[in-house]
């Protein structure tokens, strides 16, 4: 076995037997197996990330005016139009730092609008119940 690679092994095994309370091990019934839980690395936390905690997207609970004000909002014209222009130079990798930063705050914004966006149509829908 070369190094830098980890071997699981499926075991037959029956709970009671080995008394199974660490979690670093579970067992599933259906497989009559126990598993090696492998502990997960955590991913670089985002704007979005942090911004999905704050706004609560999942949450419709927005009066409906400020619901309806949400939805409105919308990129200008040439902002669209400047997003287009880095997304095609991105595709053929000819983006300069300057515009690859520029095209991240684009991104950044768009995501923060979604959000927003998502949780303004929830609200309006849970007010229309």
């Amino acid at each position: 076995m070369g190094e830098g690679r980890a071997v699981v092994f499926l075991v037959p095994a029956v709970p009671s037997t080995f008394g199974i309370t660490d979690e670093l091990f579970s067992y599933n019934r259906s497989r009559d197996s126990l598993f090696i839980n492998m502990p997960q690395i955590p991913q670089a936390l985002t704007e979005t990330d942090i911004l999905t905690r704050i706004v609560h997207p999942e949450c419709g609970n927005l009066p409906q005016e400020l619901s309806h004000l949400i939805l409105g909002l919308q990129f200008e014209a040439q902002d669209i139009s400047r997003m287009n222009e880095l997304a095609q130079k991105n595709n053929l990798g000819q983006l300069s730092e300057a515009e690859r930063q520029e095209m991240e705050k684009y991104l950044r914004v768009g995501n923060f609008l979604n959000l927003l966006r998502a949780k303004a149509q929830l609200s309006l829908k849970n007010s229309s119940n």
